[in-house]
């Protein structure tokens, strides 16, 4: 096998992967820390390709700028993921790395070449913002969505380090008899080509990570009720369905509770809907301002919406809602809600799938009192029958 052409296809590999991070990057949605990581991406692009080509350009750029280019790689990887998850960069101090590398880089390959420290200065620069890197992605591992991605990522960098420091363990050790990437020579050329496959590998996963998030994202924003940011029904049951899958015991009961805007018709048929949708985006503001933590307002549909409540006192909280809705006036019409409540239903769906139902007769029975007004359903045991409100409730 021709050893040249291996690790050029190997580097080159590198190189291309390198662009894809960029180009996928470039793609997706602009958050905290993206700009950071394509820069980064792109500058270890330009290292990969610099570094093929020693032995037939000027030391300089195939040896110094590489390295400084390598190490302002990793860096910038580091900082777009500390920004991603932070929204803020680390601390400046870490900008000195790449400008020390360019700066020993040059000494100890044009003023006093020495490939032994040269090696060990590269290694050494890099090992800090691959530490930092992979600590930051294994640290925040448990508050992510993608848990054991970012513990595989972070495992391939701790890796990455050990190889690292593995190179500079033989640099002082035994001695570099390599000039070049080019050039073999146990144990130096295995470290190398161990850091290279492990970089392609954590690029790859950093590709993953990202694509990961805006999949999550995507998801997200598919249970989310654009007009009032409120869940929508898809994202209602999302969340149940992950409510339900928890052993916390302070979720197995609640109480459900339905809205239903008065004489909504009217306000679109005498206003129009821009303050028909001004009317419904202030109910999920009110909505919000009263629900707890672990509370879910969603939206049905129109304007009917629901509130699964964890409150030790629901009935308190409905009223609340309703004074609060029926004082709001903020420039819009007057606008009253009526409310169906289901005080007392443990967290199954078999109950929640009942509850909506009694709910839903309460709404009506509300309608049928006044509007207005909150009214309890009837026990579950119960069978009663209500009719509907009028057309045009």
């Amino acid at each position: 096998m021709d050893f040249r052409a291996f690790i050029l296809g190997v580097v080159i590999a590198l190189a291309l992967i390198y662009l894809l991070l960029a180009v996928v990057i470039q793609r997706l949605d602009r958050e905290p820390g993206f700009r950071s990581l394509q820069v980064g991406a792109l500058a270890g692009a330009v290292c990969i390709f610099l570094l093929s080509l020693q032995g037939m350009v000027s030391p300089v750029l195939s040896v110094v700028m590489a390295n400084a280019l390598g190490v302002l790689s990793l860096l910038m990887l580091w900082q777009g993921l500390y920004q991603w998850h932070f929204l803020r960069a680390p601390h400046r101090i870490w900008w000195s790395l790449p400008v020390l590398m360019l700066l020993l880089g040059y000494w100890f390959t044009q003023v006093q070449p020495d490939i032994v420290v040269r090696t060990v200065v590269v290694n050494l620069l890099m090992l800090v913002p691959m530490v930092g890197l992979a600590s930051l992605l294994w640290w925040e591992a448990p508050r992510a969505s993608s848990k054991a991605l970012h513990r595989a990522t972070a495992l391939v960098g701790f890796v990455m380090a050990a190889l690292t420091a593995g190179r500079i363990i033989v640099a002082i050790g035994l001695g570099l008899p390599a000039h070049s990437l080019f050039d073999p020579g146990w144990p130096h050329i295995t470290l190398f080509l161990g850091q290279v496959v492990g970089l392609l590998t954590l690029v790859m996963l950093i590709v993953a990570l990202l694509v990961t998030h805006v999949v999550h994202n995507l998801r997200n924003a598919a249970g989310i009720d654009p007009l009032t940011g409120l869940l929508n029904r898809l994202g209602f049951r999302t969340r149940v369905q992950l409510l339900l899958q928890s052993d916390r015991p302070a979720c197995r009961h609640c109480a459900l509770m339905m809205f239903d805007l008065d004489h909504f018709k009217r306000i679109n048929d005498h206003h129009g809907h821009d303050v028909g949708d001004q009317v419904l985006r202030r109910l999920a503001l009110d909505m919000q301002a009263a629900a707890g933590p672990e509370d879910l307002p969603v939206r049905l549909g129109g304007e009917e919406f629901a509130l699964l409540t964890f409150s030790e006192d629901p009935l308190a909280q409905a009223e609340a809602i309703r004074e609060r809705f029926a004082s709001s006036r903020a420039g819009l019409p007057d606008c009253t809600v009526s409310i169906g409540l289901v005080p007392a239903i443990r967290l199954d769906e078999h109950q929640l799938r009942a509850a909506f139902s009694r709910a839903d007769r309460a709404l009506y029975e509300a309608k049928r009192l006044g509007r207005n007004r909150t009214e309890r359903a009837a026990p579950a045991a119960a069978e009663h029958v209500y009719k509907r409100a009028a057309a045009g409730d």
